[in-house]
């Protein structure tokens, strides 16, 4: 590594000052985005307003349906060879 001029010049030994001022900035804006709360009012009209209408919900009967008919077994067919010697 080339020498540096002065030892004032040299910020490679301040290098863990600058990375836990960086990690504790980022952590801090992480907790600070949980934490925000925003206080609305608009959200809970609206879910008020309609709690005076029923909707009647109608049980579809279920259909009978005929079971599919079973598949045809194809029985293998026998071919005899004549035994010649």
């Amino acid at each position: 590594m080339e020498a540096k001029k002065t030892e004032k010049a040299d910020l490679t030994n301040k290098t863990w000052l600058f990375f836990n001022i960086g990690l504790t900035a980022s952590l801090l804006v992480a907790v600070m985005a949980f934490e925000y709360k925003n206080y609305d009012d608009t959200g809970v009209k609206d879910l008020n307003k309609n709690t005076n209408q029923m909707e009647e919900i109608l049980e579809v009967p279920p259909t009978d349906q005929p079971p599919p008919p079973p598949p045809k077994i194809q029985q293998p067919q026998i071919v005899e060879v004549p035994d010649e010697e």
